[in-house]
């Protein structure tokens, strides 16, 4: 019997492995790390991320803006961040940027 594979599926299946990789990876990472698609959603992002905005879990993140997130108007806004973001995509990346953060439980980063 041959088994018959729609590209589809397979094209599916291996967004699904690549996915689960890339959470793997950065897991295993001490930064924070987080991605998002072209609009500012939340994609995905590490344990350590998770934790620092105040999340059980890494897939809480899924489909949130930094508006979801409640960062505080003493550090760098959700605003701030989305320009950020979209000056990214436009290919201007920001370097060397200190960003302030004030987490919802009150506590601030630099």
């Amino acid at each position: 019997m041959v088994e018959v594979i729609d590209q589809k599926d397979l094209k599916s299946e291996t967004t699904f492995n690549n996915q689960a990789f890339l959470k793997k990876v950065a897991n295993i990472l001490p930064q924070y790390v987080f991605w998002k698609n072209a609009d500012s959603v939340y994609l995905g992002c590490n344990k350590n991320y998770a934790n620092l905005v105040g999340l059980d879990s890494s897939d809480d993140i899924i489909g949130k803006t930094d508006e979801d997130l409640n960062w505080q108007s003493l550090g760098h806004t959700a605003q701030m961040f989305r320009e950020g973001d979209q000056k990214t995509i436009a290919g201007h990346p920001i370097t060397n940027q200190e960003e302030v953060l004030v987490l919802p439980n009150g506590n601030s980063l630099i």
